[in-house]
């Protein structure tokens, strides 16, 4: 037998009813057994005539094949894949595709999605012709301008880029607006075959560098307002069918808005790298071992804490869209750092390897467990930095740490408040209620809230670990904000919701304001005072040292206090009472002001946030509410 490889496929042969054998149908005379036999010998004639046929058909068919084998042998081994494919016809096989972008977030200032018409270059193998295709928004195919096929069976990898025109020496050292244009994406797909669609996931091939000031010692909010910041790196960028390439050493501003910038992948390590500009002073930032070794796709976090003599940095790394290193996070491998000291015997999930200095994590999530005794309830493992969330839960002395994680991170253990802790008159919380402990209130929110800096609490805190709210109302009535017709010029005026935790700063302006001291808590619908600050202020639990005492909160924090989970369960479980929500329609104050003559309030019966008249000044406007005070530890 003959074996040989062409490129013909095989053809099925198909009997037809008309080549099945015929048997002749003929009537004989004579007994029935001579009528037996002669039909006996008639049958078997046909079978073998019906036999031969089929030889010769069979011998037919394999001289075919023969000279379909020879024709295809005449070719050049030139002619034939070099990997064990066999060639395909010339135009006879297109490409097929989809395309998207990796980790596909909404962001004006990159490329993180496809706009109608955008053109993507396209090449098949190592060494093959380059394609241009058309795109729809969804990443599909809109039009072929010019198209590739697929010449041989064997599997190959099909690399596509974008922009497809040729970038060359492109400046980028002014980001200010934005760097879409500077976005360059590549994907590579390997083992991919002729007859299959191919899935193209594109990846940026730039390093994404953000940075947050923060303000340290000697420095004042206004200061840091004016400063600016630049990062180096190339400052001229190629990028020809997927090849990313850079030159020319300087500084580059980022984004205005969201302090970023995209570097051409090169290591910083023991060169200058960020510089901030400050009260005519220039700090430099010159990154150690591992620290800024930029690379394709990758996100560098970076921590910049200004001081009046020099800026100290911390840094961590995250894929393009913050969703993990190597991947979407579920897939990703973290390192975490866990300072030592804290002498706990810890228990880590399956998913995490201890190694020499850090723990790394394999996907989301992971939990660290620990034994507990009574004096370390407070205690925990915050995330100090980097990105991600953790959350607790509590089984008799039993504690367990869930995290998941969108970068590298460091974790400190210290003292640690979760929403829902309860908060007690020495300034101590737990997850468990004591009823001998003198509980004062809820943990609502753990760390910091948006926009609330421990400078605005005038030295009574170093830390800012939560906020809690009081047990019970403040006054058993609802009362006026404050002086309608007046726009408070210390505080700012929000003319939409806004979850900003400046509840403290607020009360702090209005208790500066001559008609705070002679407010007459008495009276809640007088006007001419601030009532509602006033109240807050004096709420009858004595509030620890060591605590901004109380105050009236802002509107992002009487939202996240009515998201509260099992809010009425944890006020009750402490001896405490729930906001109404029937009476008034549940109308709290907060220390939010809209504008001169409006302020904001929170509706507990569902409703939400809402403004109205801050009192009545002479007219029917006032729509009173109550007070719930909160603090600040």
């Amino acid at each position: 037998m003959i074996w040989c490889s062409c490129p013909f496929r095989r053809r099925r042969w198909h009997k037809k009813t008309d080549d099945k054998p015929k048997v002749e149908n003929r009537t004989f005379s004579g007994s029935a057994e001579v009528r037996r036999r002669k039909t006996n010998e008639v049958k078997l004639k046909t079978r073998k005539d019906n036999d031969m046929n089929r030889s010769k058909l069979h011998l037919l068919r394999n001289m075919a094949a023969l000279l379909l084998c020879a024709s295809a042998a005449s070719c050049s081994q030139d002619d034939m894949p070099q990997t064990g494919g066999t060639s395909l016809p010339d135009g006879k096989y297109p490409l097929a595709f989809t395309a998207r972008v990796e980790g596909m977030a909404t962001r004006s200032t990159g490329k993180d999605e496809w706009a109608e018409g955008d053109k993507i270059g396209v090449r098949i193998g190592a060494d093959g012709a380059t394609g241009c295709y058309e795109l729809n928004s969804d990443g599909s195919m809109k039009n072929v301008i010019t198209p590739v096929y697929w010449q041989s069976t064997a599997p190959a990898t099909v690399t596509a880029w974008y922009p497809h025109e040729a970038q060359t020496a492109k400046d980028i050292t002014d980001q200010s607006k934005g760097y879409k244009d500077i976005d360059f994406l590549k994907a590579t797909a390997e083992n991919k075959r002729f007859n299959e669609k191919v899935e193209l996931s594109f990846i940026h091939q730039m390093a994404k560098v953000s940075y947050t000031l923060k303000k340290g010692d000697g420095i004042t909010d206004e200061d840091l307002e004016g400063a600016t910041v630049q990062i180096a790196g190339y400052t001229k960028a190629s990028f020809s069918e997927g090849i990313l390439t850079g030159t020319d050493d300087g500084w580059i501003t980022p984004t205005a808005t969201d302090c970023e910038a995209l570097l051409v992948p090169q290591d910083m390590t023991n060169s200058q790298f960020i510089k901030v500009s400050i009260n005519d002073n220039n700090f430099i930032y010159t990154p150690g071992e591992g620290a800024a070794n930029l690379q394709s796709g990758t996100h560098y976090i970076y921590t910049i804490t200004v001081k009046k003599d020099g800026i100290e940095v911390s840094s961590v790394s995250a894929s393009w869209n913050d969703e993990g290193s190597t991947g979407p996070a579920g897939e990703a491998i973290f390192r975490v750092y866990l300072l030592e000291g804290h002498g706990q015997i810890l228990t880590f999930s399956e998913n995490v390897t201890q190694q020499t200095g850090y723990l790394e994590v394999k996907g989301n999530p992971f939990t660290i467990s620990c034994t507990v005794t009574d004096e370390n309830r407070m205690k925990g493992f915050p995330i100090t930095d980097g990105i991600g969330k953790m959350e607790r839960t509590v089984s008799g002395n039993g504690y367990t740490f869930t995290y998941t994680l969108r970068s590298d991170v460091r974790l400190t253990y210290g003292d640690y408040a979760e929403a829902g802790d309860y908060y007690y008159s020495d300034g101590t919380w737990r997850p468990d209620y004591v009823a001998d402990n003198g509980c004062i209130g809820i943990v609502f929110k753990s760390g910091a809230g948006e926009s609330d800096d421990i400078s605005a609490y005038g030295g009574k805190l170093t830390a800012i670990r939560g906020y809690v709210v009081a047990l019970a109302d403040a006054h058993d009535e609802a009362g006026a904000w404050g002086i309608r017709q007046r726009t408070e010029s210390n505080l700012p005026s929000e003319s939409s919701y806004t979850p900003k935790y400046n509840g403290y700063a607020n009360t702090a302006a209005i208790r500066e304001v001559t008609e705070y001291a002679t407010t007459d808590i008495s009276k809640p619908t007088e006007n001419g005072q601030y009532w509602a600050f006033k109240v807050a202020s004096d709420y009858s639990a004595t509030a620890p040292s060591g605590s901004s005492g109380w105050y009236l909160p802002s509107i992002g924090q009487l939202a996240d206090i009515y998201n509260l989970p099992d809010r009425a369960g944890l006020f009750s479980g402490a001896g405490g009472t729930d906001f109404k929500s029937e009476i008034n329609d549940g109308r709290y104050w907060s220390s939010t002001q809209k504008n001169g003559y409006d302020a904001w309030y929170y509706r507990f019966n569902g409703s939400g946030a809402e403004a109205y008249a801050k009192s009545n000044d002479g007219g029917n406007y006032l729509g009173p509410s109550y007070v719930r005070a909160v603090l600040t530890f």
